[in-house]
């Protein structure tokens, strides 16, 4: 899923939670979950290439194009997503960390919905299995 629709859909996230919560923290923190999750893209990138980049153009046509071999992304995992909630509800966390799992949770549907992988392919666990190998991992060919 492309970062400008993360972002879009972060935004509106956001500002419907500040409609509920009527927090500005809350509806922050809410925002940047779900565009910041993608930063494990930055690892993947320096797995496949031994470098980091600068140029926001190269590493974003690198995820587009799934020119990756291998697809760590450990925070695209929906098994932190189901233990963030549940300890939510175990502990009864505060409005921050609803508005930091709601912003992920988002994210993480939008790309099961939006990207090449299959949906299986978000469990952590799943990809490990697979050794993180980009080609079992998607429903058409990379």
């Amino acid at each position: 899923m492309s970062p400008i629709k993360h972002f879009v859909a972060s935004c509106a996230t956001g500002a419907l939670f500040f409609l509920y919560s009527r927090s500005v923290l809350a509806s922050f923190v809410c925002f940047l979950s779900g565009v910041f999750i993608d930063l494990d893209h930055l690892g993947d990138f320096y797995f496949h290439y031994k470098r980091l980049t600068l140029s926001i153009k190269e590493f974003y046509l690198s995820c587009e194009e799934y020119r990756f071999d291998r697809l760590f992304l450990f925070f695209h995992a929906l098994e932190w997503i189901l233990l963030l909630w549940i300890l939510i509800a175990i502990f009864k966390l505060n409005l921050i960390w609803v508005a930091f799992a709601l912003g992920i949770s988002l994210h993480i549907v939008m790309d099961m919905v939006g990207n090449k992988l299959f949906s299986y392919a978000y469990f952590f666990i799943y990809r490990w299995l697979k050794g993180f190998r980009a080609e079992s991992l998607s429903r058409d060919a990379l």
